[in-house]
């Protein structure tokens, strides 16, 4: 992703939420032969994930409804811009002030978006932060884990896709930032990550299916697969 592209994508990542809220709360290790024992909530089932597909891709064939707008996407985006784009570090959002700007590659003259560069400081605090929430993440049940990312696949096919204001300026940032046509911009911003997000949670699904199919007498052989 473009860091232009990542400024608009963050507008609406940041309020995904699963089906039910996920309190984290104090984890209890349990004494237990597995690693990861955690004591959250009992989970009373094996949950499956829902059917899967690949995303339909648009044609924007001419005088379609989607083809329409995203024209008006577009001027709305080159209109306004250039966007400012900040760093979020743990949530929040920093502004280092040392600029650099992203400009369109099939037309130099037009500044898309100017954004604040990182220092190694900064890094190292956001690298800090992803370890620590590391460890709240491998402790959330897989069915939690992966319902956050249906939930934003579900979120980028279908609101913030075809809303004029939200998801076109996706396809929009995209074409301008990247210098893709339509068709690619499409499977390129909307229909691969969706597929990725959706897909990767039943590959990971599968994989925690996979165990060992012999046992020797009095022995169960598990495999458990833990996060690097």
């Amino acid at each position: 992703m473009t860091l232009f592209r990542n400024q608009l994508c963050h507008e609406w990542l940041g309020s995904i939420r699963c089906g039910a809220p996920l309190p984290m709360g104090t984890v209890t290790v349990l004494f237990s032969d597995t690693r990861m024992a955690f004591l959250q909530t009992a989970q009373l089932a094996h949950f499956r994930l829902p059917a899967i597909e690949n995303e339909a891709p648009k044609t924007f064939a001419p005088n379609s409804a989607e083809r329409k707008q995203l024209a008006e996407a577009l001027k709305h985006v080159k209109a306004n811009a250039p966007y400012i784009v900040p760093c979020f570090v743990n949530g929040v959002k920093v502004e280092t002030g040392n600029f650099d700007e992203q400009r369109n590659p099939s037309d130099h003259n037009t500044v898309l978006a100017k954004y604040h560069q990182a220092d190694s400081t900064l890094i190292d605090k956001a690298i800090r932060g992803a370890l620590a929430a590391k460890t709240k993440w491998e402790a959330m049940p897989f069915s939690d884990r992966a319902t956050i990312f249906l939930k934003a696949a579900d979120l980028l096919a279908n609101k913030y896709r075809y809303v004029i204001a939200l998801g076109y300026k996706v396809l929009a940032a995209t074409m301008l930032g990247q210098g893709k046509n339509a068709w690619q911009a499409e499977i390129d911003a909307c229909d691969e990550l969706v597929d990725f997000w959706r897909f990767n949670a039943k590959y990971a699904e599968e994989l925690y299916s996979q165990q060992p199919p012999k046992n020797s007498p009095g022995v169960w052989n598990r495999v458990e697969y833990r996060a690097l």
